[in-house]
């Protein structure tokens, strides 16, 4: 195996301080109710949400809330991205270490597949000094709309433009394991310590994860 895929939230980016409080308070403002981290957990191991737009959308459905897509999303970019990169998505932070990186580097071919936008993409990944160690980064605005995860349109594309024909996948969803398993791939599951852990642990178990690690830095022991 000479390439490894990455998701970006949740796997090289720790995002509870800033998507997922941007999700709280979408839900508390068009809701009029506290969504808790658990929630939030549970509906990504659920599955069948491209983004976590429509994740905050699904919080905000089921509540009650009435409130037009666009509006949702445009409050959500206000909040997370700010004005110009000055919102919440300065409040993420890596995960990976410096030093697990530049050894993957050396061993692999490394790319990234995620549901963020490409703008976004590039600026956390140049904040964090990330950005020449990926030669293939994929985002929702590369692949056509619905195509998203569980899709594994977004992983072909990938191992296209590393000409490889086989990679890990390293992701923290049920749909990130699915997309893997479509395309093809052995997947690597990222689950953090929670009180909804076991829940997560069997959710991925059950749609194939070959292995399933508390910490990406232990990503190549597995590789």
């Amino acid at each position: 195996m000479n390439g490894v895929l990455f998701d970006l939230d949740g796997v090289l980016v720790d995002v509870s301080e800033s998507y997922d409080l941007t999700i709280k308070k979408v839900v508390e403002r068009f809701a009029g109710r506290a969504a808790t981290d658990e929630e939030i957990q549970a509906r990504r191991w659920s599955g069948g949400l491209n983004s976590d737009w429509d994740l905050a959308e699904s919080i905000v459905r089921e509540a009650g809330g009435r409130v037009e897509r666009r509006e949702l999303v445009a409050f959500f970019q206000e909040t997370y991205r700010g004005r110009n990169f000055d919102g919440l998505i300065l409040r993420g932070t890596p995960l990976l270490r410096t030093a697990i990186l530049r050894a993957l580097r050396r061993k692999f071919r490394l790319g990234i597949v995620t549901g963020r936008p490409r703008d976004e993409t590039a600026f956390t990944l140049e904040r964090f000094g990330m950005a020449k160690s990926f030669s293939a980064v994929v985002t929702m605005d590369d692949l056509p709309r619905g195509r998203g995860k569980p899709d594994p349109l977004g992983l072909r594309l990938a191992l296209k433009a590393l000409d490889l024909s086989k990679a890990v996948y390293v992701g923290d969803t049920v749909d990130d394991i699915e997309a893997a398993r479509r395309a093809g791939l052995p997947a690597v599951a990222v689950i953090k310590e929670s009180p909804a852990k076991e829940e997560g642990f069997g959710q991925i178990r059950s749609r194939g994860a070959a292995v399933v690690l508390a910490d990406v830095n232990d990503i190549l022991e597995v590789t």
